[in-house]
């Protein structure tokens, strides 16, 4: 069965998404979508390939798709997107406060280590 899904992380940098979002080879523009549920949101539209309907971030920064499951889309391309506004916001945050910040991508598993000199 077909639901709209929120994902709990909230954008707060909608310009940063909108860039990671496009260096991933999505579509951007500003609109709004209505879900196979009926129901209606507007905001900054991401097309991702291969996905019936469009990833919706809202004027909240809550994230709002329905991909049935993986039926409509692949749900990893979206968890790429969001993984990579994770560490883009620490890099932001700690270049703020000065602190020293370290990415390693594990190629096994998939999974970035995020080290922050200082704590």
């Amino acid at each position: 069965m077909s639901r709209l899904v929120e994902i709990e992380q909230s954008i707060y940098d909608i310009e940063s998404f909108k860039r990671i979002a496009i260096k991933l080879g999505y579509t951007v523009s500003e609109g709004s979508v209505t879900f196979y549920s009926g129901q209606k949101v507007d905001g900054t539209l991401i097309k991702i390939p291969g996905w019936r309907y469009p990833v919706v971030v809202d004027k909240n920064g809550k994230v709002h798709y329905d991909c049935y499951n993986g039926s409509w889309g692949e749900k990893d391309k979206l968890l790429e997107l969001t993984q990579k506004y994770s560490v883009e916001e620490l890099k932001m945050h700690c270049a703020s406060i000065g602190k020293p910040f370290v990415e390693v991508f594990n190629e096994k598993d998939q999974c970035i280590d995020l080290i922050v000199g200082g704590y």
